[in-house]
């Protein structure tokens, strides 16, 4: 509708009007104007739909000449113009809203098509993806101030109108000349074809001149087939599951191995595996991972880690937690989804039956959780459970510092049964640059008041500065660190089984290009036996990981758990408390 309102407001502007001279022949108006101010509004109609075509030259660190590289598609439209296009032909509203509308979508489309590699380390999705948007537009609101949230929405409100009248005026520009010249360029518009055939064809970047750009109509047709194949995809997704739950039928899940022993599992948000491949994080991040291992053997704990295979990259950190809990590779959100409505038992319902009680603490949860039915978790804390009176750092409503104290004062302190305790921790969710201070004396925390008066640790500009966005990454993930290894020091008996790992990798402008997709995982215990379990899975000594990759995927602890910690002969169960 936006776009026929603007066709209709230039219905006459550039329409060719046919007059009669005294012999009674009729010709255009375009023919007695100025040739080169027709030719010059014809290039620069041709450059505005090419730059909107090439609309990922807009990404931060393309080179603006990509804004200049012959998009094929531009030549698509050429070709079908000119065989549309007729001498006196009137510029038809409804068919040209249809062309406006699949130039910027195509834009769009190449935008998303190239964005999303390169934060998520995967291809694009259209199906998928696109159902994200919402969520793009909350954490736009969580990072950004009301003010500038506010500029964001205005601006894009304001960009996809202009945009959309300036495609509409540049092809009224093309069809008047196209009309006024008859079938004139159509011979030279078939030959450009056949070049946008070529690169269609596979021969780009290698064999293609470079000042032709890359097809994006051969990507869209893979989109389209894969959504036209969504039935497909379900039914091999639900394939998955079922395989996991006839799976489950023959794996021991009685859990008496650990003999009531406490777990908990602590999942730090965007902690990766570049945090000791990538030198620039490793430089600040080994040493207090190697002083925490040292006040941990101190303190008598034993230690042993691992790499696992997350299922996702840079963000979803659903799919991971989903992946940890049911022992099926959550590589999408369908099939996440699919998940929800089976019947698959997850692992905290095993601890329900072993006479655990279990809980989830979901501090960057802020509404309702309905996909907690599934998970079976018998009491789950979101945000406005924690009673937290302080500030909010950056994306997390809360530090992880005070998700431990509040979750230790109201669940582990006086505890009568065995617990399995679950910490989705986000202090070092993106954006990164806004740290809480960390608390030495942890009696003070209280309600979070007193984080009112403590300076955070800030890194303006880090998304625009690629070294201070990697101190900013560092910085959050020393302060997991920092947090996990005072709360086990001061509040954990000793005995408990301790689980730390990373969900995903951070996006890839932190983790690196081609960064892979695993993440640490680390045991920490004082008792032996428990440690020794997993040593024998290829665990290394230590809480630094020393595994070659490949890595096993993240959905192979689920089962590597239950079959190590549910023997049937109690003898062989885990020793005593100390």
């Amino acid at each position: 509708m936006i776009l026929r309102k603007f066709i209709k407001a230039e219905e006459h502007a550039v329409t060719p009007m046919d007059s009669t001279d005294s012999m009674g022949s009729t010709y255009s108006n375009d023919r007695v104007r100025n040739p080169l101010s027709q030719l010059l509004k014809a290039l620069a109609a041709l450059a505005f739909l090419n730059a909107v075509l090439n609309m990922d030259a807009a990404i931060p660190g393309r080179p603006w000449e990509a804004f200049l590289h012959l998009s094929p598609e531009l030549l698509v439209l050429l070709i079908g113009m000119s065989v549309r296009a007729r001498r006196a032909t009137r510029f038809r509203p409804a068919f040209y809203a249809s062309i406006a509308t699949a130039v910027i979508f195509l834009g769009l489309f190449r935008l998303a098509d190239n964005l999303v590699p390169m934060v998520f380390n995967r291809p694009f999705n259209l199906y998928l993806d696109t159902r994200r948007l919402p969520d793009l537009v909350f954490l736009g609101w969580m990072l950004l101030s009301p003010g500038l949230f506010a500029m964001a929405l205005a601006g894009l409100a304001l960009a996809l109108p202009g945009m959309a009248w300036g495609v509409v005026r540049c092809l009224k520009i093309l069809h008047g000349g196209l009309a006024a010249t008859g079938r004139k360029p159509l011979l030279s518009c078939l030959a450009a074809g056949v070049i946008a055939a070529g690169a269609w064809s596979g021969l780009r970047p290698h064999d293609t001149p470079v000042w032709m750009g890359s097809a994006v109509l051969p990507r869209l047709a893979e989109e389209v087939r894969a959504i036209m194949d969504l039935e497909g995809i379900r039914r091999r997704d639900r394939d998955a599951i079922e395989a996991a739950i006839e799976r489950s039928r023959g794996t021991p899940t009685n859990l008496n191995a650990l003999n009531r022993t406490p777990v908990f599992l602590f999942v730090v948000e965007s902690y990766g595996q570049t945090v000791f491949s990538e030198p620039h994080h490793a430089a600040r991040v080994a040493p207090v991972v190697k002083a925490a291992e040292a006040d941990l053997r101190a303190a008598g704990f034993g230690m042993c880690s691992a790499y696992l295979a997350s299922p996702t990259f840079g963000g979803s950190s659903w799919l991971a937690h989903g992946t940890l809990a049911s022992g099926v590779r959550l590589n999408s959100q369908t099939r996440h989804d699919l998940l929800l409505e089976s019947e698959l038992t997850p692992l905290a319902e095993y601890f329900n039956r072993a006479g655990y009680r279990t809980v989830c603490a979901m501090p960057g949860t802020l509404w309702p959780w309905p996909a907690g039915e599934f998970f079976r978790f018998q009491r789950t804390y979101a945000a406005g459970d924690f009673a937290y009176k302080g500030p909010d750092f950056a994306w997390a409503p809360m530090p992880d510092q005070y998700v431990l104290s509040w979750i230790y004062r109201q669940e582990v302190r006086d505890a009568s049964d065995p617990l399995l305790v679950e910490f989705i921790l986000v202090s070092s969710h993106a954006a990164f640059d806004v740290h809480a201070p960390y608390v030495e004396d942890w009696q003070t925390l209280g309600d979070g008041s007193l984080f009112h008066s403590l300076k955070a640790l800030i890194f303006p500009g880090a998304w625009t500065d690629p070294p201070k966005l990697a101190a900013a990454y560092s910085a959050a993930i020393v302060y997991e660190f920092t947090v996990l290894s005072g709360f086990i020091r001061r509040f954990l008996a000793g005995d408990e089984l301790v689980i730390i790992m990373g969900d995903h990798q951070p996006c890839a402008p932190v983790a690196g290009t081609g960064a892979s997709w695993s993440v640490p995982v680390h045991v920490i215990s004082r008792n032996p036996d428990a440690i020794r379990r997993f040593v024998q899975r290829g665990y290394t000594e230590g809480l630094i990981p020393g595994q070659a990759p490949p890595h096993p995927g993240m959905e192979s602890f689920f089962w590597n758990f239950l079959e190590d910690f549910s023997e049937s002969d109690p003898g062989a169960a885990l020793a005593t408390r100390n």
